[in-house]
């Protein structure tokens, strides 16, 4: 028998696990009935969700095949039980021989059936298909094919656990499994099966991803056509049919529902209807009145078309999750925050939401308990307990503000904030691990200029009575001199890396990169049992002076070079020439192009050639780090760093 109150209760997703899919290594994230997930630019909150989309689809796709295989099979095993019984009986009034023998003969026949159970397969190039990607090579972890990639996603309904999990079964399927309450689907009785299926089935959902442009006109289509371009990523082409096809056969208080919304958001805007024109090629048209002037949607701004696709796909979506990738697009601060408001209290018993955003002040505005940092360097999704702390952590406050709100004692800037991991084992090699901990790491992009920071600092000392210290490393950017000092403003230090950028460290050090992939090797050596020559140290150098040479890096380095040499008055044709000869003459040398060259640009391709000449992917800076022996001049930092926040903080320091 069905619990009746489960058969009520909606389906919510709990969490998701990811091993080697797409840009995550292991990382499992939990879900609430409204979830907001946060974190950097490239932090993996776009794959979250479309992961779960994938899933999902998966599910869509192959359930009904598999619902009628399953019955298939189930009625064959009734046919050959009731056989078997009929045989059975027939011989007990045989000798024990003869019975044994037929026993022994139904275990096997048992045993055949069970090895043509029904394998739950979905066809792997639909689904890549669904999901706006090329080929299903972009699904593996680092494009590596030999290492299998799985999903998990986790399901409660009422009492009952459901996981899903789904793995590359071959090159052409992708084979799903399940599991009720931690117990296979082909453990479960038959009606409890059925009771899996069930609730498979309830899993529904919607996704939203904001569009920026719009065709000019669409043409009415049928669902199956706008299904689909939407299959081809065409969204934008489709815009206006799609959300007519979400208002068909909706009542009219709904409809006015959304438009009131609308209006609610934007003063003085009257939503209208989608509509069929008359024309002998009828087109779709979604128009709306502006202060008493008639427009159609193409007119609009892209935040107007944001707002009527969450306001529409809340009222209408028929999925139970709805997924919206950056709903903050295109909107100002108080859009954003009620926009935000109006998700949160949109997310019910009945619709579970789960959002990824960037935006502060949807941030700002959501509660603390809902916001969970996503960072695919790490292994899980963590809830986050201080929104301010967030929004530091994401470089969405001025220099006031996130001094004024971070409890650290002193604040480390870089211009790009570097991983974590490295700047562990970087000062830990240096025996400066305890600076991590006293320091809150910030990044300097998008928040100001650090000329600011001396200002600020006395600022809060002076009228807050917070005195706190403040350390900038900044990339040395397109300049060979290393020798020269800190700078101490106040409490604030300024120093430079001896090279452009962190990547750098690691194109002078090619030992450190070569002893990385040579681990790698040996790993998928003793996986895969081939033979592979070890990269040699030489061989990589080779490959690293020959791309700082390449004519793209070479033209992007000069053209910063020269700009940051000419003086304040101007440009003479004569000190260009010497600076471009100097240019020449500094560029000849392997060491100067390694340290002066773009480390970001140069490093992504050694990784590209180690992928493609010896089949190994390694993922962050952390790994060849691992490797690397910080120079002189790198623990000097770290004890300029370490004596200006003691001289500073005094008994705070380690507080």
């Amino acid at each position: 028998m069905n619990n009746p109150r489960t058969d009520l209760m909606p389906p919510i997703l709990k969490k998701l696990s990811l091993n080697r899919f797409c840009g995550f290594s292991a990382f499992e994230v939990e879900f609430k009935p409204f979830t907001a997930l946060i974190g950097p630019n490239n932090g993996g909150k776009s794959t979250i969700l479309r992961a779960i989309k994938f899933a999902l689809d998966a599910v869509e796709m192959s359930l009904a095949r598999l619902q009628e295989e399953v019955r298939q099979y189930e009625v064959q095993f009734d046919r050959l039980q009731q056989t078997q019984r009929a045989e059975l009986e027939e011989a007990q009034k045989q000798p024990p021989p003869r019975a044994r023998m037929v026993r022994e003969h139904h275990q096997k026949a048992l045993a055949v059936h069970a090895k043509q159970r029904p394998v739950w397969l979905c066809d792997l190039s639909a689904l890549v298909k669904r999901s706006y990607m090329r080929e299903p090579l972009q699904l593996h972890y680092g494009h590596d094919r030999e290492e299998p990639w799985a999903i998990t996603i986790q399901i409660q309904r009422g009492d009952e656990n459901l996981h899903i999990s789904l793995t590359e079964h071959n090159p052409q399927m992708v084979a799903l499994t399940a599991t009720l309450n931690n117990e296979d689907m082909w453990n479960l009785a038959p009606e409890k099966r059925s009771d899996l299926f069930r609730s498979l089935s309830f899993l529904t959902y919607s996704f939203f991803e904001p569009i920026s442009t719009l065709t000019p006109a669409e043409n009415s289509l049928s669902w199956p056509e706008v299904e689909a371009l939407l299959l081809k990523g065409k969204a934008h082409e489709v815009w206006r049919n799609r959300l007519h096809w979400l208002y068909e056969g909706k009542p009219s208080e709904a409809h006015q529902r959304v438009a009131a919304r609308v209006q609610e958001w934007l003063m003085g805007i009257g939503l209208n209807l989608p509509s069929r024109t008359r024309a002998q090629t009828p087109e779709i048209m979604f128009t709306y009145e502006d202060h008493g002037q008639q427009c159609e949607m193409v007119e609009s701004g892209g935040g107007m078309r944001t707002l009527t696709e969450i306001a529409a796909r809340v009222e209408f979506g028929t999925g139970q999750l709805l997924l919206l990738d950056e709903p903050d697009a295109h909107l100002h601060s108080s859009l954003q925050r009620q926009v935000a408001e109006f998700l949160e209290t949109s997310a019910t018993s009945n619709r579970q939401i789960i959002v990824a955003t960037h935006g502060p002040d949807m941030i700002d505005q959501f509660s603390v308990d809902s916001l969970v940092w996503i960072d695919r360097l790490q292994s899980s999704g963590r809830f986050c307990d201080d929104a301010s702390r967030a929004l530091i952590d994401l470089g969405a406050l001025t220099h006031a503000e996130a001094l004024n709100l971070v409890d650290a004692h002193a604040i480390l800037y870089f211009e790009s904030k570097p991983d974590r991991k490295v700047l562990q084992g970087l000062m830990a090699t240096c025996g400066k691990q305890p600076l991590l901990s006293v320091c809150q790491v910030a990044d300097l992009r998008g928040i100001g200029d650090a000329s600011h920071l001396p200002h600020v600092l006395r600022f809060l000392e002076k009228h807050h009575n917070r005195k706190i210290a403040g350390v900038v490393i900044r990339d040395a950017d397109y300049t060979t001199d290393t020798s020269k000092e800190p700078e101490t403003q106040g409490a604030l230090l300024t120093c430079a890396l001896p090279c452009k950028e962190i990547e750098n460290l690691l194109l002078l050090h090619p030992e450190a990169i070569a002893e990385a992939a040579n681990k790698a090797l040996t790993k998928r050596r003793e996986r895969t049992a081939e033979a592979a020559a070890e990269l040699s140290v030489e061989l990589l150098r080779q490959f690293i002076d020959t791309t700082t040479q390449d004519p793209e890096v070479r033209q992007a380095v000069e053209n910063r070079w020269i700009v940051s040499k000419l003086k304040p008055e101007g440009l003479d044709a004569g000190v260009l020439s010497q600076i471009r000869a100097d240019f020449e003459e500094k560029w000849q040398d392997a060491a100067t192009r390694r340290r002066i060259c773009p480390g970001k640009k140069v490093l992504k391709k050694v990784k590209r050639w180690l992928q493609e000449e010896y089949g190994i992917s390694i993922s962050g800076l952390a790994p060849f780090f691992e490797f690397y022996e910080p120079t002189p001049e790198i623990r000097e930092i770290f004890n300029r760093i370490e004596k200006h926040l003691k001289s500073v903080l005094g008994d705070n320091y380690g507080a």
